[in-house]
Order: C-alpha cells, then structure tokens, then sequence
C-alpha cells in the first residue's frame, strides 16, 4: 500500500503508469538494500586513523549490474558509523 506521499505524488496520473511508477520504487529500495547486505561481507578500506571506511562495489540497476563500481564510505562518530554524504 503506497503511503500518503505516494499517493499524493501520483495524484493525476494515468493508474497504469502510478502502478509502473510504484513497483520501480518498490525495486529501487529492493536493490539498495541488497546492496547494503553485499556491502557487510566486504572488507572496506580505511583510513589512517580507522575511522573512516570506505567500500567499492558494483550496484544494481533495475535488475542488472551497473557497467561502474561505485564507492560509499562511512564515518564513526562517538561509536557508531554513519554514511557520509556526497559533496
């Protein structure tokens, strides 16, 4: 069941194409959680003061595999690691 967001986002669209847009949204989210499991059974690699990792991988793009690797890091801040932003 989409949420109110949803539904508000997709008000005036044809329901083909508001079912369409939400089973992509659905797989989206799939895909990046997926892609977090992958992430936990890789060795990143850290900085000097290992607070800092950073991870190399091959996304998912709507089924397949991106043609690029991609990087995320994290940072730990007081014991607890956090995702950094883009900048």
């Amino acid at each position: 069941m989409p949420s109110k967001r949803e539904q508000t986002s997709l008000v005036g669209l044809a329901p083909d194409l508001q079912q369409r847009l939400l089973r992509d949204r659905h797989q989206i989210q799939e895909e990046a959680a997926q892609d977090i499991e992958d992430l936990e059974s890789q060795t990143p690699t850290y900085n000097d003061a290992g607070d800092e990792a950073t991870y190399v991988y091959t996304p998912r793009v709507f089924g397949e595999f991106a043609k690029e690797q991609e990087r995320r890091t994290f940072i730990k801040i007081n014991g607890k690691w956090y995702e950094k932003g883009g900048g």
